[in-house]
């Protein structure tokens, strides 16, 4: 309700869509965007989905638009997100400086900029700390609640080799742990 107020104390509308109506959510994505499209809307910003930017890309021949969250790698798209690579890294610190040594990391979708930014950071606390003993392993396939309960119980339930600390890269993630 905030970000409707103050979009439309600046003259401007709001249009939000989570709804996907049966369809995969790319299908829906399209369906939406294209409704925005006909409707003449002077610009949108989008949580991108799926792993290709062609399809925003030529919707930005017509009108601008704007990436949050998530963006995708080469692309000429604008787009602000969290620098997910210094997050995971501060992360992984903090848990490194409170004693974890051997940490598992429960990650989302491989081929998601998001993930391979927490990923990369990560993995970087980890090998900086490489001498006193911290060792990772990093295991996942979505950012969802099962991928977080079947991972950690999966982790968990091996005997001597035990995660002492458990990073879940998303909050989603994390409802399943």
């Amino acid at each position: 309700a905030m970000v409707v107020a103050t979009i439309q104390g600046g003259g401007l509308n709001a249009i939000f869509n989570k709804s996907t109506g049966g369809l995969t959510l790319f299908a829906a994505v399209v369906l939406v965007i294209g409704s925005f499209v006909s409707r003449n809307v002077d610009a949108i910003i989008v949580v991108p989905v799926g792993s290709s930017s062609s399809y925003l890309e030529s919707v930005a021949e017509t009108v601008p638009v704007v990436l949050i969250d998530r963006y995708f790698e080469n692309t000429k798209l604008p787009y602000v997100c969290t620098d997910n690579y210094i997050g995971s890294y501060m992360a992984a610190e903090y848990l490194i400086d409170k004693g974890y040594r051997n940490i598992l990391a429960i990650q989302g979708v491989q081929s998601s900029m998001p993930n391979k930014e927490r990923v990369r950071g990560f993995r970087r606390a980890v090998a900086d700390h490489e001498s006193e003993g911290v060792r990772e392993t990093i295991i996942g396939d979505s950012f969802s609640v099962d991928n977080g309960y079947t991972q950690a119980m999966a982790a968990l339930s091996l005997e001597g080799s035990r995660p002492d600390a458990i990073f879940a890269f998303s909050t989603t993630i994390l409802l399943g742990v």
